[in-house]
């Protein structure tokens, strides 16, 4: 005890002079010197951090930041780290924060500066580029001297959350200051549009979780070692979400969601509404953008409810009012190809990234249009909706109003072109109304005009028109030919196996029943007791039905074994005579050759 006391007081004296040494050296502006100084004192290895030793290291900072040696803070940095590795984690985290404060403060540029206009045209800030090789794309900068001043600031800058995010990687104390420091890296990205950086500091976070989990399978302590580790690491990634989605960076947003999935996997604490309602809000963006209307509008969906059980606790207000209203046109506007079995997951490939794509998003294991539509019916969102929009489902969902249909529709539509938040979703209105509209003419005429079409399409163009109709027979929502010479639209007859037909067969029987029941209603009891008898007896019809599949296949299987038994018989025969004429061929020429010998002698 009296020895550690000893050496802790000796450095603690050292690093004492060693401060009084740097400041000699700095007032006789020496600074490069007074920075070797104090670098060589936080070399020597040491089992305490004592408050002089902070000082040197913040002195060291203070030099090392003034002049720009971002080589030798680097070091001092991952020295001192090891000092305070097991029990001076709050030292660690107070010079990571001076560092930080320091070079931000030399680093600090208005948003909308020359300068921040400047990075646009660096390619990548990790590069040395010449002045000189951007300088002519920004004609109004000031001078070519106060670039230089600043851009090799903002590198150091980035340089250092680089540094520091490495350096606290594997401390569980400071993990609150990793997600801080995480964040500032993505308000740096966002905030001069560095799309290069981002995917940078991406992989970095990902090369960072790989060796968490090879750490964990080998017994270490890392920061997915507890849940809070974990549920921090979920954060950041939350937020590194939002920056790829305001960065415009689609393909890094779903790399970003892949990551997301396997920390949820491993999380055991729930994640907080209002980062969930933030992710919602990019994730409808970024499906959106992509044309994904599934998930957009599943997306949406998630957000809606999340938004109003969070923040309006079930009271109706213009704005739950307007959300609803986005979630049912988000949905109807879905294009219904997308529920075909061959139209929208073709490969094995796709049906499994959208299968864990939907179980992250908290969506159904198979999303569909149909399973959305239903979902609504049974949030009873209807009754949260505009008046405006009241029947829109009905109309066109349920409704079979082919002649009328788009005379309906043209008040919504006008309302919702109207509307600022709903005005996104105006084309993508129309444009399933006319498909509507073209599956419900084909269930009643077999041939129309296309001038007829026309005067129903009423908020269509000749073009747009067309085009719809070559995607409508594309996606086989309606099997019809164009005529362009004769000016008709032919829809082709439907075969007893169409889905359609199918449906009208089973409308047509429900109301024949309905019928029935309604002219002979002393009847009910009487068919009721049929029903059960011809159910009762079903299981065993059943098993007379298989018992007769079975003895039947057993009768063809016998039959082949005959039919290839005589088969077999007949090759073997065959094969007995061939080689009968071939050995009566041969014993003939050998008789002939030897009578011909015969005759020689």
């Amino acid at each position: 005890g009296i020895n550690a006391e000893y050496g802790e007081n000796k450095m603690a004296n050292k690093a004492e002079l060693t401060l009084q040494k740097a400041e000699e050296l700095i007032e006789l502006n020496q600074k490069t010197a007074a920075i070797e100084l104090l670098h060589e004192t936080i070399k020597q290895k040491t089992r305490q951090v004592t408050k002089a030793l902070e000082q040197v290291m913040m002195k060291l900072i203070d030099l090392c930041v003034e002049l720009r040696k971002s080589l030798i803070v680097k070091d001092a940095l991952h020295q001192f780290r090891t000092y305070c590795q097991t029990n001076a984690s709050n030292s660690l985290a107070t010079v990571i924060q001076h560092f930080l404060s320091k070079v931000e403060e030399r680093a600090k540029i208005n948003k909308n500066s020359k300068i921040a206009e400047a990075l646009l045209h660096i390619e990548d800030l990790e590069l040395d580029e010449p002045i000189e090789s951007y300088s002519t794309t920004i004609p109004n900068l000031d001078s070519l001297k106060e670039r230089e001043k600043t851009m090799p600031w903002l590198r150091m800058l980035w340089d250092s959350y680089r540094t520091i995010l490495d350096i606290l990687r594997n401390n569980t104390k400071l993990e609150t200051l990793y997600q801080h420091v995480a964040n500032q890296c993505f308000d740096f990205c966002l905030h001069f549009k560095r799309k290069v950086e981002f995917r940078k500091i991406s992989d970095l976070f990902r090369q960072h979780f790989n060796n968490w989990l090879k750490g964990l399978s080998q017994g270490q302590t890392n920061l997915l070692s507890t849940p809070d580790g974990i549920s921090v690491q979920i954060e950041i990634r939350f937020a590194q979400f939002s920056t790829a989605v305001d960065l415009e960076l689609w393909q890094d947003s779903h790399k970003i969601i892949e990551d997301i999935y396997n920390l949820k996997l491993m999380a055991k604490k729930s994640i907080q509404p209002q980062i969930l309602l933030n992710f919602y809000q990019k994730l409808k963006k970024l499906f959106w953008i992509s044309d994904n209307f599934l998930f957009h509008a599943y997306s949406s969906f998630q957000y809606f409810k999340l938004f109003y059980n969070v923040h309006h606790n079930r009271v109706i207000n213009d704005q739950v009012r307007n959300a609803a209203c986005a979630v049912l046109l988000s949905a109807i506007c879905i294009p219904p190809h997308v529920d075909r079995e061959d139209g929208y997951f073709d490969f094995d490939i796709q049906k499994e990234r959208n299968t864990r794509l939907a179980t992250l998003l908290g969506f159904t294991l198979n999303p569909r249009r149909s399973t959305l539509l239903k979902e609504l019916k049974d949030f009873r969102i209807h009754q949260l909706l505009a008046p405006e929009l009241y029947n829109l489902q009905t109309l066109l969902e349920e409704a079979f109003e082919p002649l009328e249909l788009c005379n309906k529709i043209k008040p919504i539509i006008e309302f919702v072109s109207s509307h600022e938040q709903l005005k996104p979703f105006t084309r993508s209105l129309e444009k399933i109304t006319l498909i509507r509209l073209l599956q419900q003419l084909s269930k009643a005429y077999s041939t129309i005009s296309i001038s007829f079409l026309r005067k129903l399409a009423i908020f269509s163009s000749k073009q747009d028109l067309e085009q719809l109709i070559i995607e409508v027979a594309r996606y086989k929502l309606v099997e019809l030919r164009l005529n362009h010479k004769d000016g008709f639209i032919t829809f082709h007859s439907q075969h007893l196996d169409s889905p359609d037909l199918k449906n009208h067969l089973t409308i047509l029987a429900h109301t024949l029943y309905d019928v029935v029941e309604t002219l002979h209603p002393g009847n009910r009891k009487q068919r009721l007791e049929q029903q059960r008898v011809a159910f009762s007896q079903l299981p065993k019809a059943i098993e007379q039905e298989n018992a007769r599949i079975l003895a039947r296949k057993m009768q063809i299987e016998k039959r082949q074994e005959r039919k290839e038994l005589i088969q077999r018989k007949k090759t073997e025969f065959e094969e007995a005579e061939r080689e009968r004429k071939i050995r009566e061929q041969r014993e003939k020429e050998e008789a002939f050759l030897k009578a011909k010998e015969a005759q020689v002698l």
